[in-house]
This record gives C-alpha cells, sequence and structure tokens, in this order.
C-alpha cells in the first residue's frame, strides 16, 4: 500500500470532480483506490463518479464495496447513495428499503426522505 500516493491521487480527483471532469475523476479515485484497497473513501468516490456518468448498476457495486469497508458514521451516507443508485435502476421497493435506514438525526434524512416517499410513490404505478 502507497499511503501518500493514495492521497495525491484521492485529492486530485476530488479537485476534478467539483469541477464536473468525471471521466477524469473516475480514472483517478481507480488509481487511488490501487494504491490503497482498503480506503472506503475511494470506494464511495468511485459510486459518485459512475453516478455522475449514469452507470447506476456499477455505482451500487462500488458504494456496496465502500459499505463493506466504511466507518459506522459513513454508512446513513452511503445508504442514501445505495438507494439513489437503486433508484436510478428503477429497482424502487429496494431503494426505499436502502433510504429507511438513514437514521433521523443524519444530515441526509430529509433527502432520504422525500426519495423513500417517491420511490414508494413509483413501486406502487410500477406494481
Amino acid at each position: 500500500m502507497d499511503f501518500d500516493l493514495n492521497i495525491a491521487l484521492y485529492s486530485e480527483a476530488d479537485a476534478c470532480f467539483r469541477k464536473g471532469r468525471y471521466r477524469e475523476a473516475l480514472r483517478l479515485f481507480k488509481r487511488a483506490a490501487r494504491a490503497d484497497p482498503l480506503d472506503s473513501d475511494c470506494w464511495f468516490a468511485i459510486g459518485s463518479c459512475l453516478d455522475a456518468l449514469n452507470r447506476p448498476t456499477r455505482a451500487e457495486a462500488a458504494y456496496l464495496k465502500a459499505l463493506s469497508m466504511a466507518r459506522e458514521e459513513d454508512h446513513p451516507a452511503l445508504y442514501f447513495n445505495i438507494g439513489n443508485a437503486l433508484f436510478d435502476q428503477q429497482r424502487f421497493e429496494a431503494a426505499v428499503s436502502w433510504y429507511a435506514r438513514v437514521p433521523a438525526e443524519h444530515e441526509v434524512f430529509a433527502r432520504a426522505e422525500r426519495n423513500r416517499r417517491l420511490a414508494e410513490s413509483k413501486a406502487k404505478r410500477t406494481s
């Protein structure tokens, strides 16, 4: 593991992401993840890049990988993002279950609740 390389690549990737250069950011985040395969933040960011590039199935996989190694305090945001990836795949019932995991005291709770209600509505229309 090369922690210095991981940090440098992550910083560069983050700057690209913030500028909307998602493909470049994705490439750099993947290199950062190779430098430290246990960096859950890299996998979270990879998922966000894939989401921005409209690749929800791959984003879901990256978020689940991040969740498997993330700190507990990062879980609620990952639950929300996994729900979003499922929603984008039109897997509304599955999305509802992930949104419901976000605790009320978390900063993304209001958005998760809004998306949960929307997913429930769409699930009813498609069943």
